[in-house]
């Protein structure tokens, strides 16, 4: 079974669960329901001593990590390795914690509420189930599973953001806790082998503290706790190498939880973790290189950035100019020339570009 679209709906993924419930190793049930009544579904596995929680799609378009995860559960049905993995391990999955936001291809639940800014207030019906499920289950470890938009570059380079880490902090300082520690390691763990595919092209999320999100919560009230962020990579809008990447940032990880725990060289580990280099948005999706007639504008660069939209079941990419009061990007997933638009605006008039340029730009670049 295989998950390659972009698009990742409640309807899609129902099968797979079922039939990961199949083997003996894996159960499945319903953990509550979504603003709109759609099951909010909960797939167990093993039985070990660690105890890991890991939940995905909590805002609705980010499918990438759902995907690596699927794959990755695939690999544990009837086989030696999820046989041993599940004397080691209890994992508590949560797919798709926002259901009606991964119908609707939105970040928002049906609400229009952030479920990531919603650890404190519980006002949301998928929030009250995380929060149930976080008390009862306990977890020794939390994988918060997101995806990232590709404005994402990395500070000091001109290498895009292709995934991105985050040990989150459980207060303002940013104090280096023993929870945080403990995930700061385990990002180690992995960043070391993701490097030899990405070399340097793996990130650090912003730790700025927010106890409105269920990361910061997880950390404060002691559990490691780690954010991966699935970016874009190279020309792949289906996301399907970064989700390969981030599968087997998973295998890494769960190989080294059946391992017996290290004693850990705080100073290192902090180190270590500090060397991946921040995210910073500097990206776009496309520059159009000297395209503006030069005896007219300074600038002739056009920069232009991809708005997804859900049509009939399938994920669209529009091609919009970026606008005038935001700072141009220093770097894009692509460089173009187009001598054909540099020659129709040179026969119009100045005043005329704009409305010209929008829609040639949607018409030839979209798709």
């Amino acid at each position: 079974m295989e998950f390659i679209a972009r698009y990742l709906a409640p309807d899609h993924i129902l099968s797979a669960l079922k039939s990961f419930a199949q083997d003996a190793n894996f159960s499945l049930s319903v953990l509550g329901k979504s603003v709109k009544g759609r099951s909010i579904y909960r797939l167990n596995f093993g039985s070990g001593p660690k105890k890991i929680l890991l939940w995905s799609q909590m805002h609705g378009n980010e499918t990438t990590t759902t995907k690596a995860l699927l794959h990755y559960l695939q690999t544990l049905v009837n086989s030696e390795l999820g046989n041993e993995l599940a004397k080691h391990l209890e994992l508590c999955v949560i797919p798709m914690l926002n259901p009606d936001g991964a119908a609707a291809y939105t970040r928002l639940n049906a609400n229009e509420v952030d479920l990531n800014r919603d650890a404190q207030d519980l006002s949301q019906p998928e929030s009250l189930v995380f929060r149930e499920v976080f008390n009862s289950f306990k977890p020794d470890l939390c994988l918060n599973l997101h995806g990232q938009r590709s404005i994402y570059g990395l500070t000091g380079s001109e290498n895009p953001a292709v995934l991105s880490f985050l040990a989150p902090a459980a207060d303002d300082q940013r104090s280096i806790t023993p929870a945080r520690l403990e995930a700061m390691r385990l990002i180690n763990c992995m960043t070391a082998v993701l490097h030899e595919d990405l070399g340097q092209q793996i990130g650090r999320y912003d730790d700025t503290f927010n106890g409105n999100c269920l990361g910061d919560y997880c950390t404060q009230q002691g559990v490691p706790t780690i954010l991966f962020e699935a970016g874009h990579y190279q020309q792949d809008y289906t996301r399907n190498n970064t989700a390969a990447l981030i599968q087997k940032a998973y295998t890494v990880l769960f190989d080294e939880l059946c391992s017996p725990q290290p004693v850990i060289d705080s100073d290192a580990t902090v180190a270590a973790y500090l060397e991946l280099p921040e995210n910073e948005i500097n990206y776009c999706d496309l520059i159009l290189k000297d395209v503006l007639p030069s005896d007219v504008h300074d600038a002739k660069d056009l920069y232009i950035q991809y708005k997804e939209s859900l049509f009939e079941g399938v994920i669209r990419f529009k091609a919009e100019l970026i606008g005038a009061d935001t700072p141009n990007p220093e770097f894009a997933h692509r460089y173009e020339n187009d001598p054909e638009l540099n020659s129709e605006l040179k026969r119009l008039n100045q005043e005329d570009w704009s409305s010209f340029i929008a829609d040639y730009v949607l018409k030839k670049y979209s798709h």
